[in-house]
């Protein structure tokens, strides 16, 4: 075997093994003195280093390996274009030195260089994830995180504790998420993520992305059924998270998948509702929220309703630059009159809101930027909108957990480089 097949080989095993290690909450944590607001330590101001970070580094190196000639052979042209995305970089980087917790802003700064990183290393080797080793290890992996989702709340018992890929001890239930199931109150479903909303979006995007790679690698009947049978132990574990964002994730995401069957132009025009419709649910959440909050007396939307409210006030303060990376948390009891909210330290459970706040005009010049760069001329109506955007629209984990960030890379990249056959 030369060297070159080699890289690959090693390359997409390494990708197979990131992609297990995904919903898996194992990291070490750094600066654990620094973290503290007024005597309450905040997880998310925490600098972590993930199994996956690690995994993400090896990935990386062999890519400038396996592409260093090229590299070195490629000509950059300044265009007005690349020097702007330049300048918007440049300066976003260097305004997260300048924030309450600088080391808490660098750290996720490296979250988000690796994750993009990640998108530009799938996005040269489309190959590398439209594969049959791709696929084993995404069926694979949820299949086993269905299955230990389903052993917990069965059982209301951990496999393994926290040496187990990292997963929550549910021997200590008083700060766990729980529901009421026949009367009965039970601890939700976590698999080895963080929390059972974060395995509910872990179900979805794996769902979705076992959907797409078997309908592209055109795989046998066999193949589909034994698919088919994992994603519905999925669906069965995904109510068990109660994870009503995630649910309507599935919905959409499904009913996109649906419209294919559909006669072209009849499909277009339903993929166009689809998306339609997500973005308006993405756009309308907050005041949804708000509306909600008014005619009930819930925890859960009264906790978003001041949430969002407080990120919008943040944001205020600093429009331009934001408040910071990962710095909305640090910042809540400076503005908000919610001593609830104040105690259960949370980022806003809007994506949008929460970009915003944490990177203002900046953040979202930036992004700009870089989808008018990457997008393909001919791009599809993308199904990714229908997965991604309900569980933006009240959760926040796609940005502030490591598992959420990876999920959002890995579908974005999936949904440009892999076309549902029509």
């Amino acid at each position: 075997m030369n060297p070159t097949r080699r890289l690959a080989t090693a390359s997409t095993l390494f990708l197979c093994l990131l992609l297990f290690l995904v919903p898996s909450n194992w990291f070490f944590k750094f600066n654990e003195t620094n973290s503290y607001v007024n005597g309450l330590l905040v997880d998310y101001l925490l600098p972590k280093l993930y199994a996956t970070d690690l995994i993400l580094v090896v990935m990386l190196g062999l890519s400038l390996v396996a592409n260093f000639a090229q590299l070195m052979q490629t000509k950059i042209t300044f265009t007005p274009k690349i020097m702007l995305l330049a300048a918007l970089s440049l300066l976003f980087i260097i305004r997260q030195f300048f924030t309450p917790f600088p080391v808490a802003a660098g750290s996720y700064l490296l979250h988000l260089v690796l994750a993009g990183g990640l998108a530009l290393s799938l996005w040269k080797r489309p190959a590398q994830l439209v594969s049959y080793p791709v696929l084993i290890a995404v069926v694979l992996t949820l299949l086993f995180q269905s299955m230990v989702g389903l052993y917990q709340f069965q059982t209301q018992e951990s496999v393994g504790g926290y040496s187990f890929l990292g997963e929550v001890e549910l021997s200590q239930p008083l700060n766990l998420a729980k529901a009421s199931f026949a009367g009965e109150e039970k601890i939700l479903a976590y698999g080895t993520t963080a929390h059972p909303n974060v395995l509910a979006g872990f179900l979805v995007a794996y769902s979705w992305l076992s959907v797409l790679l078997a309908q592209r690698l055109k795989v046998s009947s066999s193949w589909k059924i034994g698919v088919a049978g994992v994603i519905l132990l999925a669906a069965i574990t995904l109510w068990q998270t109660q994870s009503w964002s995630a649910i309507v994730s599935a919905f959409f995401s499904g009913l996109y998948g649906l419209t294919m069957l559909l006669p072209k132009k009849i499909s277009r025009q339903l993929q166009l509702v689809l998306i339609t419709t997500s973005i308006v649910l993405f756009l309308g959440s907050p005041f949804l929220v708000q509306l909600a909050s008014n005619i009930t007396s819930s925890p859960s939307i009264s906790r978003r309703q001041s949430l969002t409210h407080t990120g919008v006030t943040l944001w205020l303060t600093q429009p331009l630059a934001g408040v910071g990376l990962n710095q909305t948390t640090a910042l809540l009891e400076t503005v908000s009159v919610n001593q609830e909210v104040v105690r259960f330290i949370q980022p806003v459970h809007h994506l949008g809101v929460l970009w915003l706040t944490e990177t203002g005009a900046l953040g979202v010049g930036l992004l700009a930027s870089l989808w008018y760069l990457a997008r393909k001329k001919s791009s599809q109506f993308s199904p990714a909108l229908c997965l991604l955007l309900p569980l933006a629209s009240f959760d926040h984990y796609l940005l502030t957990i490591n598992t959420g960030l990876l999920i959002l890379v890995i579908v974005l990249v999936s949904s440009e480089l892999i076309e549902l056959k029509e």
